[in-house]
């Protein structure tokens, strides 16, 4: 499907490594800014007032061009949460290069990133709340390994990127005024400095089916995991101190996690 840009406005790019605090970016955005992000009709699932990006990569074709497309015209600042697309977005330039160009010229890229080992103890409850039991790990070492090298490599990548902006989940939580004041820098706009600065978090799992029923412009798009992240933060918090060091040991380092 051709892919038209819209007339005026530029699409924001939220990147992270998964349960970094997306969608706290994300709603934050949405809360601050009233030309960023879009809105959706009662009934459709809450992702719809943004576009996953990863999904017009070829990672998920049945969720469908468009709808992406309708998503990215709802809004004059469209925002599109990316995981696993590259920072140099080639992946979805081969399948939809004129959104990928549209992306690169105008778009304006902020990267969250968060202490992993948090990362982890969120990771970890969202596998083992999985229905699959083959995705809930036994030996929690081996389980993490592969995933701080990627942790790291994600990080390295995304935060070297000309013309990104970089953000700490933790600042977005405890300075969320100073965060504000530099995406608004970033961005080009001016904020509304709604009250409470940062959305309210869902009350539970009935809170999100509940917005994704009756909601046009929801506050909070979080994603719950059934096993909450504490469950699994002892299980994270005992391994060697060594092995953070090992593998991710740098990253930390220079973001202040160590």
């Amino acid at each position: 499907m051709f892919f038209t840009a819209p007339i005026e406005g530029y699409p924001i790019v939220v990147a992270t490594h998964m349960r970094s605090g997306t969608h706290l970016t994300i709603d934050m955005l949405r809360r601050q800014f009233t030309s960023v992000g879009g809105w959706k009709w009662p009934g459709e699932a809450n992702d719809s007032v943004y576009l996953a990006l990863d999904v017009m990569s070829g990672l998920q074709a049945n969720w469908g061009e468009r709808r992406g497309f309708r998503i990215l015209r709802r809004s004059k600042h469209p925002i599109c949460k990316v995981h696993w697309t590259a920072p140099d977005f080639a992946d979805l330039a081969k399948l939809q290069p004129e959104l990928a160009t549209w992306i690169l010229n105008r778009g304006r890229v902020i990267y969250v990133i968060r202490d992993p080992k948090k990362v982890m103890a969120s990771m970890l409850a969202w596998e083992l709340s999985a229905n699959d039991s083959h995705r809930k790990p036994d030996d929690i070492e081996s389980w993490i390994v592969p995933k701080l090298n990627y942790w790291a490599s994600h990080v390295n990548q995304w935060v070297d990127r000309p013309g990104t902006l970089v953000l700490r989940f933790e600042d977005i939580v405890k300075r969320p005024k100073t965060v504000v004041k530099d995406v608004a820098r970033h961005l080009g706009l001016e904020p509304s400095w709604r009250e409470p600065l940062l959305p309210p978090k869902l009350r539970g799992h009935w809170h999100s089916r509940l917005n994704r029923v009756i909601s046009i412009r929801p506050v909070c798009t979080e994603i719950l995991t059934q096993v909450p992240a504490a469950a699994a933060t002892a299980r994270i918090g005992a391994l060697a101190d060594d092995l953070w060091e090992t593998h991710c040991g740098e990253v930390m380092r220079r973001f202040g996690y160590a």
